[in-house]
């Protein structure tokens, strides 16, 4: 968090203070969870309008890497063990799934 994912929101993830897990949203702005499911539906519009895992993974770590995507604070759990294990466990991205 911070780094990777979820870019420059490390501080509102300090366990010490209470701070409301989407504090960095405006009023009506998507969490990543929404923004998560329009990049599904426009992977599955960019492949002929059938699921295909590979071309969705891959927009799935294009979209949570870059820096600006989304402005949410929170990320759950399955996407921060996903990213670990990308990242840290250098496993291929179809074994990162988790949790």
């Amino acid at each position: 968090i911070g780094d990777v994912i979820n870019h420059g929101k490390r501080e509102y993830w300090d366990p010490s203070k209470q701070i409301h897990y989407h504090a960095t949203l405006e009023k009506g702005e998507n969490t990543l969870e929404v923004q998560l499911a329009r990049v599904l539906m426009k992977s599955i519009v960019a492949t002929g309008g059938t699921f295909e895992a590979d071309h969705f993974r891959q927009a799935y770590i294009t979209f949570m890497t870059t820096k600006g995507s989304h402005n949410d604070t929170y990320a759950s759990t399955c996407h921060r063990m996903f990213f670990a294990n990308l990242m840290l466990k250098k496993l291929p991205a179809e074994q990162c799934p988790d949790n």
